[in-house]
C-alpha cells in the first residue's frame, strides 16, 4: 500500500531565544545545539548579556540541533513525512534524497521519542539508512540515528514490542503492490491511521515527546508496565536530606514539572515532579542554592509517565498559619507567625 505525497526540499531550522537555557540561568553556558552539528552552521553564545543562537546558509535542516535542545529553542521547519510507504501494517521511513517511498526530510528528525512513539503503533517498522550518501550530506546524522534507534529499542523492549529495524542499503527501493492490496487501501482508514500515528505533523501543538506521554498512559493499563523504569527517555527526580523547601526549583521549571504542595490543616509541605512534564533542561538542579537536587532517567517509572500524576520526592512539616516548612520536627509554628500571636495571647492573659 502506498501513501505519496510531493517531496519539500528541507528547509533550515527556527530559532527561539527565549525559550534558550543560556537565557533563563546565567553562567548556564550551554552549547548542545553548537557540539551536536557536524556542519559547524550553528554558534552558540552571548551578546549585550543575551543568549544568541545564529545558523548560517550552510545548514541542512537535518534535525540534530532540535533533538539535541532540550528546551525546544530550535524547531524544525518541516516535521512531516512528504512521503512514505505502509505495507502490512509496517513502516518504512528514509531520507528524500534516496526517492524512496517512505522518505522524510532526514532522518536526523527522528528522535528517539518520535521512533518509539511510531514503534508502539506499527508491528514493523524500518529505517532505510544509506551511510553511503548520508555521510557526504550529514556526517553526524547516521551515528545520531542509530543511537537514537538504540535508545527507542531499549524502550519498546519493556513494552515487548519488536525492535526498529536499521537496515543500511544503497540505490531506489522498489515496492510491488498487489490490485487486491491497491483496493483494500483505498476503502480503509490507512490514511488517517498513519497520519495520527506520525508525531510529526506541521500544524500540531504536541511535540513527539508529549505525544509518547499520550501513547503510554493508554499502554501503561498492564500490570508489567507499572513497575518498569521509563530510561532513557524520560526522567525522574531525587532530593537529599537538606532540601528546606525554599521553592527555587519550581520557579525555574517552566514545564511546571516541580510544584510545591502545602497542607497547612495537616502541617504538611512536599515538593512533587511530574515526570511526564519534565524535559530534563536541568535547571532546577543549576538553581538550587544548597544543590540537594538532582535529576537523572535513572529515577524515572513508567507508571508515574503513564498516569501523569506527579511523584512526591520530598515532605516535611510546615507552619499551620503560613505554611513555612519547619526544620524541626516538634514545632507547630514558624519564628513569624509566633512573634504575631505573642501580643494576642498577652492581652488575654
Amino acid at each position: 500500500m502506498l501513501l505519496t505525497e510531493s517531496i519539500v526540499p528541507v528547509e533550515p531550522v527556527h530559532i527561539k531565544e527565549q525559550h534558550c537555557l543560556n537565557n533563563r540561568i546565567r553562567g548556564s553556558r550551554c552549547q548542545k545545539c553548537e557540539t551536536v552539528c557536524s556542519r559547524q552552521s550553528i554558534k552558540a553564545g552571548t551578546s549585550g548579556g543575551e543568549a544568541t543562537i545564529r545558523v548560517d546558509d550552510t545548514c541542512s535542516g537535518c534535525g540534530l540541533c532540535v533533538a539535541a535542545c532540550p528546551t525546544g529553542a530550535i524547531a524544525a521547519a518541516r516535521r512531516l513525512p512528504e512521503k512514505f510507504k505502509l505495507k502490512d501494517h509496517a513502516v518504512e521511513l528514509a531520507c528524500c534524497k534516496q526517492q524512496l517511498e517512505g522518505a522524510v526530510g532526514c532522518l536526523g528528525m527522528l528522535d528517539a521519542y518520535s521512533l518509539s512513539y511510531v514503534g508502539l503503533q506499527f508491528s514493523q517498522v524500518k529505517i532505510l539508512l544509506d551511510s553511503q550518501r548520508c555521510e557526504p550530506c550529514n556526517p553526524g546524522v547516521p551515528a545520531a540515528v542509530r543511537q537514537a534507534v538504540l535508545s527507542a529499542n531499549d524502550f519498546l523492549r519493556k513494552f515487548g514490542r519488536p525492535a526498529l529495524t536499521v537496515i543500511c542499503q544503497r540505490g531506489k527501493a522498489e515496492a510491488i503492490i498487489g490490485r487486491r492490496d491497491l483496493f483494500a487501501f483505498c476503502f480503509s482508514r490507512a490514511r488517517e491511521t498513519l497520519l495520527a500515528a506520525l508525531p510529526l505533523t506541521l500544524a500540531g501543538e504536541q511535540t513527539p515527546r508529549e505525544r509518547l506521554v499520550g501513547l503510554i498512559a493508554r499502554h501503561s493499563e498492564a500490570a508489567d508496565v507499572m513497575s518498569l523504569a521509563a530510561a532513557p527517555l524520560f526522567w525522574g527526580a531525587k532530593t537529599l536530606k537538606n532540601c528546606n523547601f525554599c521553592g527555587i526549583c519550581t520557579r525555574a521549571c517552566k514545564q511546571a514539572a516541580l510544584t510545591l504542595a502545602v497542607d497547612k490543616e495537616k502541617r504538611q509541605i512536599a515538593l512533587w515532579h511530574k515526570q511526564s512534564a519534565c524535559i530534563g533542561c536541568k535547571a532546577c538542579q543549576m538553581l538550587c542554592p544548597h544543590g540537594c537536587l538532582e535529576l537523572k532517567t535513572e529515577f524515572s517509572r513508567m507508571h508515574l509517565v503513564g498516569s501523569r500524576r506527579p511523584a512526591v520526592i520530598n515532605s516535611g512539616n510546615c507552619c499551620g498559619t503560613c505554611g513555612e516548612f519547619l526544620p524541626e520536627r516538634e514545632q507547630t509554628c514558624c519564628n513569624l507567625c509566633g512573634r504575631e500571636k505573642t501580643p494576642f495571647l498577652q492581652a488575654i492573659y
